[in-house]
């Protein structure tokens, strides 16, 4: 029958013969040096404790070790439950796939992941970061203090554009009648385009942009350009861009035609601005145009 075995502290010399089917319940190891030389041997039910594989071919079938010291093993399929601590390189020829990576150096060398300060990771090549991301979620290339969600200390070339850029251009489709010797807010209400979203072309206020109104939702630097047309004799025509409501940008033109472009900065949040027209005659009129009576902008700089 079978027979449990167990073997102290002595030293043992065992025959490779004797490891058959009586060994087939537990078997527990102490502090006896066990050698298996080139012999086939399957064991069964065996827990290793503090073990060192030094070298050769193992394979090990639901095997349970507190701790092992590995120098060269081909592992098939390794799972661990517990922590793994890996004191050298470990190269993966496969897939490696995991539900987090953490990695435990600081400094940026070489190439790779590294934890910069709390809360943040970086990404280096040739020794010097590369990439930083910060607690905020904040990006950086080409610094380590990255102020906006994506912050680049240099050159950018973007060959498609940059998505999401504010851009629009609209016309009065309809002709308007304003009041003689006042300022009058035009009612540009058809857009050609307007890529974020950002031009009202209402009248009443939407999603916090003031009627007939450009806001866009990033700083920066934009290019504007107006032009109105009266659709009436008038004797004075000019036309103006307002800045929050106060006029910024004037230009005084014939009495046929006025246009304007200009660059100014908005702050990306409250900052918005609005095309007036100043024209003094009898009962004097706005011609709908798309090609006379028109307003647009365009980011051309970021903040």
């Amino acid at each position: 029958m079978a027979v449990p075995y167990t073997f102290g502290t002595t030293t043992a010399s065992i025959p490779l013969s004797q490891f058959d089917s009586n060994w087939a319940t537990a078997i527990t190891l102490g502090n006896t040096a066990i050698q298996l030389g080139n012999t086939v041997t399957t064991l069964n039910n065996m827990t290793l404790a503090n073990v060192t594989i030094s070298s050769g071919n193992i394979t090990l079938t639901n095997y349970s070790a507190t701790t092992a010291n590995i120098t060269t093993a081909n592992v098939v399929t390794l799972i661990v439950t517990g922590n793994e601590t890996v004191q050298g390189n470990t190269s993966v020829t496969g897939t490696a796939t995991a539900a987090k990576f953490i990695p435990t150096g600081n400094s940026a060398t070489g190439n790779g992941m590294y934890l910069p300060a709390t809360n943040a990771v970086g990404i280096s090549t040739n020794g010097t970061n590369a990439v930083y991301i910060d607690a905020s979620q904040n990006v950086g290339i080409g610094t380590t203090s990255p102020s906006t969600k994506f912050h680049v200390v240099g050159v950018i070339t973007a060959t498609q554009g940059v998505g999401g850029t504010p851009a629009f251009s609209a016309y009065l489709s309809a002709n308007q009648t304003v009041t003689t010797s006042t300022f009058t807010l035009i009612q540009i209400d058809t857009k050609e385009f307007d890529t974020a979203s950002r031009f009202n072309n209402t009248g009443s206020t939407v999603g916090g942009i003031p009627a007939y109104s450009f806001l866009p939702n990033v700083a920066g630097y934009y290019q504007v350009s107006i032009s109105t047309y009266p659709n009436t004799t008038v004797t004075v025509h000019n036309c103006y861009i307002y800045k929050n409501g106060v006029q910024y940008k004037g230009f005084g033109g014939t009495p046929t035609s006025a246009a304007l472009s200009t660059l100014l900065y908005l702050n990306g949040s409250s900052d918005y601005i609005s095309l007036y027209i100043f024209l003094l005659g009898a009962t004097p009129q706005v011609l709908a145009s798309s090609i006379l009576t028109f307003f647009n902008a365009a980011l051309v700089r970021g903040a």
